[in-house]
Formats: C-alpha cells, sequence, structure tokens
C-alpha cells in the first residue's frame, strides 16, 4: 500500500498536470503568438512516449524504468526553472502578458518541457497504474482504492496550488520547486521500489513480507531466470 500510494503521490507531486492544465496560458505568456497549437507538441509528446512505455514497460522493468526516466524529469524542470529565470529577468521574475521576451529563452523553455513530457510518460506516466500487481486478490479493491484516491488528492492539490505559487515564488521558483519533488520520489523508488516484472501475483506477495522486498525481488528474478536458462539448455541439448 505504501508503495503504490507513494507512486501515485508521485505521479501528481510531479506537477506534470499543471502542465497540462495551463500549458496554453503558459505559453501564450512567454510569446509563443500560437499557444495552443504549442501545447498540441506537449500532448504530442506525451501521446508517443506512452505508447512507447506501453510496448517496452515489461522488457525494461518498472523499477529499471523509474530509475531511468525520473533523472530526465528532474533536469527538464531544472532546466525549465533556469530558462524561466533567465527568461523574466526583464521583469522581475514576473510572468507578464504582451512583454517581448527573448526568444531563445522561450524555445529552451519549451525545450525543457518537451524533455521533461518525454521522460514522464515513458516511466510515471504509466509504471503507478501497474498497481493492482502489488495487492493480494483478497485485498486488491481496497489497495488500488486508496491509491487512486491518492493520486486524486495530488492531482487537487497541484491543481489548485499552482497559480498561488507561480505568484509567490515565481515560475522559476515553481518549476524549481517540482524538480526538488521528483528527487525525493526518485529516492523512494530507489529505496522502496522493487522490481515486479516478471513475477506471479504470489511471488510479489511473497516479496513483501518483511521489509520493500528489494532484494527478494530481484534475487527470486535472478532464480528465474537461471531455471529458464537450464531449462532452455536442456530443451536444445535433447534436440
Amino acid at each position: 500500500l505504501v508503495v503504490a500510494c507513494g507512486l501515485q503521490a508521485f505521479q501528481q507531486l510531479c506537477g506534470f498536470n499543471t502542465l497540462m492544465y495551463y500549458s496554453a496560458t503558459l505559453f501564450k505568456s512567454i510569446g509563443f503568438n500560437k499557444p495552443t497549437a504549442v501545447g498540441l507538441i506537449i500532448s504530442g509528446t506525451n501521446f508517443v512516449f506512452t505508447l512507447f512505455a506501453l510496448k517496452y514497460i515489461d522488457i525494461i522493468g518498472r523499477r529499471r524504468i523509474m530509475l531511468y526516466s525520473s533523472p530526465g524529469m528532474i533536469f527538464g524542470l531544472g532546466f525549465a526553472s533556469v530558462s524561466f529565470y533567465f527568461l523574466t529577468k526583464q521583469t522581475n521574475g514576473v510572468l507578464v502578458d504582451g512583454t517581448d521576451y527573448p526568444k531563445s529563452w522561450s524555445i529552451m523553455v519549451l525545450f525543457s518541457m518537451v524533455f521533461y513530457v518525454a521522460s514522464y510518460a515513458t516511466g510515471l506516466g504509466n509504471v503507478p497504474w501497474q498497481q493492482g500487481e502489488l495487492f493480494a486478490l483478497e485485498v486488491r479493491g481496497i489497495g488500488s482504492s486508496l491509491a487512486t484516491a491518492t493520486n486524486w488528492t495530488g492531482n487537487l492539490i497541484i491543481g489548485a496550488t499552482y497559480l498561488s505559487l507561480i505568484h509567490k515564488i515565481t515560475a522559476a521558483g515553481a518549476f524549481g520547486f517540482y524538480a526538488g519533488l521528483c528527487i525525493l520520489g526518485w529516492t523512494f523508488c530507489l529505496l522502496c521500489y522493487p522490481e515486479t516484472a516478471g513475477l506471479s501475483l504470489e511471488e510479489v506477495t511473497q516479496i513483501f513480507k518483511g521489509d520493500f522486498g528489494i532484494r527478494a525481488a530481484e534475487r527470486l528474478r535472478r532464480e528465474k531466470a537461471d531455471l529458464r536458462a537450464d531449462a532452455d539448455f536442456y530443451n536444445t541439448g535433447a534436440s
């Protein structure tokens, strides 16, 4: 339950949905003439990399894809924070509609957002929704419900605080703050999220006995891989 709720909280507190909700407004304020079209670039990136994740999540592994993609999110948000800082120096960090901002920094903001969204869609956009496999059958309903409730609670918090956050600590500060939350989320995945790819539901339940099961999951997956390798060897010899 802690792992499932933690992943769902991470998915929302990284700030992704603020970009989905306010992308057109944001790109308009930094000087793009067709902000809706620019927002479609973000949505298209999300779509393409979601398809990539769906195809390769079992091949790469849930834990591994999270550990590899989260640093990309941190980089994207951190670079966005730096870009916003230099973009808005002439307006003291405040985004002002109609201001002639430097096009180079506006493009850097767009690049950072695309990079962030690609990293998000590859890992965090998909992995938390594999939550059902973390629960035994008898508690799967309530466990998935609590995890999903955590997701929507995080969504409410982020959506309700984004504009206030921009006002209080500027756009640069807000995206830097989201980058910091992503660092915490990546640390959570490193310490608490075991690899469940290739394990049966019974085996997933087994690895959580006593702790978060990271080492137990790796040991069990190695044993299964060795058994498959031995079986392939004997089958090859028999043929």
